[in-house]
């Protein structure tokens, strides 16, 4: 997919996040404006619900369906960088290759 394709889409599930967020929002307030706290307890009851399970059964792995291999057979690599303290000197290693 190109970038303006994903910029395209990323920008529609922007606007429906917020379409839902202002819509529950505005659902919420009518609810309490008329004093019916008793379906506003049972639908976010039901909201949190569907969350957790959503959460629950998220694909956390992008659907390749194989866990990473956590002992890999190159190690990684990572700069040597050295911190500095205000006058420039070098204090200490922060990222080292041993």
């Amino acid at each position: 997919m190109s970038q303006t394709g994903k910029t395209k889409t990323k920008r529609r599930w922007r606007k429906r996040t917020w379409g839902w967020i202002l819509s529950a929002s505005l659902a919420g307030g009518a609810l309490l404006y008329w004093d019916q706290v008793a379906w506003l307890y049972v639908l976010s009851t039901l909201a949190v619900t569907i969350l957790l399970l959503r959460v629950a059964f998220a694909d956390l792995q992008e659907g390749d369906g194989k866990l990473r291999d956590t002992e890999a057979d190159e190690p990684i690599s990572a700069p040597l960088v050295k911190a500095s303290n205000s006058r420039g000197r070098a204090t200490r290693k922060i990222y080292s290759m041993e």
